[in-house]
């Protein structure tokens, strides 16, 4: 974020401050409106240090007060909305005026300092901050989370089992009632969440060109529709820290499927209720028929990947070592009365001289992929080995 703290003086605006910041990761992969709200809340609190509880005035293109009291968002933790709220809504003399102009910070710090009003530098492009949030984070327009009245209701779910750490057994189902089963199948993933994504995906097949109502009983896969799977295809399917995010595929082919059907809603519904509702009884139906189909699938066997435990270098990799031993190593060992064995080795009973500069190799071996405790590592490493500072190398390295 960039801003520019002026003030008047002699009729006109002088520059103050000019303040930059990076934002917070999460931030940057919010909304383009969202990411001016935590601007100008990020803005002020840097400003408070000059203005030192003086009158203030915000300018900003973005409807900041409405989006506060108003906007429902799940890209936003209510922890970090609160924090917004008590900088922008609770700030002592602090006034918020809205300016239309899409103009950065740079191009207004240039006209301040030109003794010129930074109006003129403006360009006009009013918007409405709500409508372009639903426009940046829905796959369509016309996508609602409540019930259309005309439209067919179909419940669908996703079930995944594990009968064994490598196996797993998943389907999924679109059903209607009272007893209408549209389509279930079994499928090869390891995830609940990807087997919800295929049987939203699938009812979306089914009612191409129809309008429709979805209910599923998946807060991910209705988060995904809703709240963030946009914002992910924009980015090329990675989080705002640049890592990749789960079933990128899956929610590829969703967020194109959403675009068949005539007029669709996506509904989220409580699970396992036991109430005799229609909704209750859908979701119900598509549980049981999931459960079932998945039950009877062959099983996926998913490889998996084991990493060997550590083990103690042969003679030659320790013999190799010891050829980078220095004069204090050397002098330690003959005061440990380690001595020349039959490989070559300085060592006693079993237990081989290591040079100093060669510990943290040995020691990320003890400390292993299952991160041992550092005393259970420095058994490890006393069991086989004798080296100057032992215990002050693993106390950094552990």
């Amino acid at each position: 974020m960039a801003a520019v703290c002026a003030q008047e003086s002699g009729g006109s605006f002088r520059p103050v401050a000019y303040f930059s910041k990076v934002m917070p990761l999460p931030v940057q992969g919010m909304p383009a409106c969202l990411r001016a709200l935590a601007a100008s809340a990020m803005a002020v609190e840097l400003s408070q240090s000059v203005t030192i509880g003086h009158n203030t005035i915000l300018h900003t293109s973005h409807q900041v007060t409405h989006l506060l009291k108003n906007i429902t968002t799940q890209h936003m933790t209510s922890q970090r909305l609160s924090g917004y709220e008590v900088i922008l809504l609770g700030t002592a003399n602090l006034q918020i005026k809205y300016a239309i102009n899409t103009q950065g910070p740079a191009a207004i710090l240039h006209a301040l300092l030109h003794l010129s009003d930074p109006t003129n530098a403006f360009i006009l492009d009013p918007h409405d901050c709500v409508e372009s949030i639903h426009y940046s984070t829905s796959p369509r327009l016309d996508l609602t989370d409540t019930p259309l009245s005309h439209a067919t209701n179909v419940f669908v779910d996703g079930s995944c089992s594990r009968p064994s750490d490598d196996t797993y057994k998943a389907a999924y189902s679109v059903v209607q009632l009272p007893n209408i089963v549209l389509e279930t199948k079994s499928i090869p993933v390891n995830s609940a969440q990807a087997a919800e994504l295929i049987a939203l995906t699938r009812a979306c097949h089914l009612f191409a060109n129809r309008p429709v109502n979805i209910f599923s009983d998946s807060r991910y896969a209705f988060g995904v529709v809703h709240d963030f799977g946009k914002i992910w295809q924009q980015r090329g399917y990675v989080t705002a820290d640049g890592k990749s995010i789960a079933h990128p595929a899956l929610i590829h082919n969703l967020l194109q499927a959403i675009q068949l059907p005539s007029e669709i809603a996506i509904i989220h519904c409580r699970a396992h209720t036991n109430r005799t509702d229609e909704i209750s009884l859908g979701n119900a139906l598509a549980d049981q028929v999931a459960k079932t189909t998945a039950s009877s699938a062959t099983p996926t066997v998913i490889p998996m990947f084991l990493h060997t435990p550590p083990s103690c270098p042969d003679s030659q990799i320790l013999q190799y070592l010891q050829t980078f031993a220095t004069q204090t190593d050397l002098h330690f060992w003959e005061q440990q009365n380690l001595t020349l064995d039959q490989f070559g080795l300085y060592s006693i009973q079993g237990k081989v001289g290591i040079p100093e500069n060669s510990l943290p190799l040995l020691i990320s071996q003890a400390h292993g992929i299952g991160h041992r405790s550092s005393k259970l590592t420095l058994a490890e490493m006393q069991k086989h080995f004798i080296a100057k500072n032992l215990e002050t190398a693993l106390f950094y390295l552990c």
